[in-house]
């Protein structure tokens, strides 16, 4: 949410009741958030959108799963870039993913300048690098409640990786298709360019 993010869309196969729990909570939770560089404040009622990805249900003699290749994150990616038409920007990461800006200016102001620069870019590929840690994440049972972020000190970071895997922020007016690391096809007039940021994941 620091960085500008309104809304979240959770593709899930299958997850945990606690995790479940804590993301059914995000559904309903009004939110406000202050912008500071906007100086404006916004009011969020459910930012969380949780969407069942399940496979195709089997019968006895049938299992469509092993004959049907779906591109299901391609497929994940486009059905999250038609439900955020109306949105100025969609980025596409994993739960284990940051995009972050290298001076520590908010995403959002980031991107925001950079189309205003830029008016025919219309995606964006971040560059991605992995995240190492020195000491353990929680791994035991444990209460949200007590959860502490330690094992985020000392971080450091791996050299860019600019063949990728890439991750895109995009305008959802600008880009009719879009692909697990790139986008695949956008609308005319549009092009697709690497910006300044990076996209780290961790490892242990």
């Amino acid at each position: 949410m620091s960085q500008g993010v309104s809304h979240f869309f959770f593709y899930f196969y299958t997850t945990s009741q606690i995790v479940m729990d804590i993301l059914q909570y995000y559904e309903t939770k009004v939110y406000y958030h202050t912008f500071t560089y906007r100086r404006m404040t916004q009011i969020s009622r459910g930012i969380v959108t949780l969407l069942p990805w399940r496979s195709f249900p089997t019968g006895e003699d049938e299992n469509p799963n092993k004959d049907v290749y779906r591109l299901a994150h391609s497929l994940a990616n486009n059905d999250c870039l038609w439900r955020s038409q109306g949105a100025r920007f969609v980025a596409f990461v994993d739960l284990d993913e940051y995009i972050l800006t290298m001076n520590g200016v908010p995403l959002i102001a980031f991107i925001e300048k950079k189309a205003e620069q830029c008016p025919q870019c219309g995606s964006f590929a971040v560059i991605h690098r992995k995240m190492y840690y020195s000491s353990p994440r929680p791994r035991s049972e444990f209460h949200w409640d007590d959860i502490k972020f330690e094992w985020l000190i000392n971080i450091s970071y791996g050299l860019p990786e600019k063949d990728g895997p890439h991750k895109q922020i995009v305008q959802s007016k600008t880009v009719s298709i879009i692909s697990t690391h790139s986008t695949r096809k956008s609308y005319p007039g549009y092009i697709d360019v690497n910006v300044g940021l990076f996209c780290t994941e961790i490892n242990d």
